[in-house]
């Protein structure tokens, strides 16, 4: 799986999500009520497996015993004792399941997905990332440690995100600099109710594109640290991650500039963007 997928399994198991009664737990003032049924506390269990926005769908007849019987339900360890129950390929479906109902639940999505699309989804994704793992041509995009110069005539703006998994809130920098190393520009913000790291980084690549295009830079060569976008970026397929949709934002802006370009360094080398 994806590390973005590994890692929210791994907090999943731990459970250690922001769920509201960890929240609370910390000392974080905020309801008990789950925000979207409003029925009971939203407890790990609660949120992927009572809540309506994920009950019905392991109602659904493609699921086997160890994950509709309620006796396997627990706060921790519930992947672990899946995993005894059922082979890996279950596993990783129902896992990517889990982290689909997680953002579904974000409190920004205005449109939510329903059971039936919620599955489409994963059986895209799942079918996405095999044919990923079976391609001998995918673009492998040289690591870098140190920054370097871009090419006279060129910007090169870095960019970055990092989320403060308790808080649900991410930060974003974007530095803008010129052939001799000098600083042009910069900006950073923070966005609330960000839950994944990777859409973080997403975040930040959108950011860095936008603003850009708002200091009229007609030549620009976009650097992060996150690889998997880098490489979405200047890939002509069409990312049916979670992320798509700010990916295919990032593209569409390309358009805007004379002459575009994005490389990858290592998260030492990015410490400008990162602060």
């Amino acid at each position: 799986m994806p590390p973005k997928i590994n890692i929210f399994g791994w907090r999943l198991n731990n459970g250690i999500l922001p769920v509201f009664s960890n929240l609370r737990r910390r000392g974080i003032g905020v309801q008990d009520r789950c925000p979207i049924c409003r029925q009971e506390e939203e407890t790990i269990m609660h949120a992927f497996k009572r809540c309506r926005l994920a009950s019905e769908i392991w109602k659904m007849d493609c699921w086997g015993d160890e994950w509709t019987n309620a006796e396997h339900e627990c706060e921790k360890r519930w992947l672990s004792n899946l995993s005894k129950k059922g082979d890996r390929n279950s596993l990783e479906v129902g896992l990517v399941t889990c982290w689909v109902i997680w953002h579904n639940k974000d409190i920004k999505n205005k449109v939510r997905r329903t059971d039936e699309e919620t599955m489409a989804y994963v059986r895209q994704f799942m079918e996405e990332y095999e044919k990923a793992q079976s391609r001998s041509d995918v673009q492998i995009i040289q690591k870098s440690t140190r920054w370097t110069a871009p090419e006279e005539g060129y910007a090169k703006v870095n960019f970055d995100g990092a989320l403060e998994v308790d808080d649900c809130v991410c930060g974003i920098g974007v530095v803008v600099k010129d052939e001799l190393g000098k600083v042009l520009r910069a900006c950073s913000n923070r966005v609330t109710h960000v839950r994944d790291p990777i859409v973080a980084e997403a975040r930040a690549l959108y950011t860095a594109m936008e603003f850009s295009k708002q200091l009229g830079i007609q030549s620009i060569i976009v650097e992060g640290d996150a690889l998997e976008l880098v490489n979405q970026l200047i890939s002509e397929e069409e990312n049916l991650l979670i992320i798509g949709e700010l990916i295919q934002k990032a593209k569409t802006l390309k358009q805007c500039f004379i002459q575009f370009a994005a490389t990858h360094i290592k998260r030492e080398g990015n410490k400008a963007a990162t602060g």
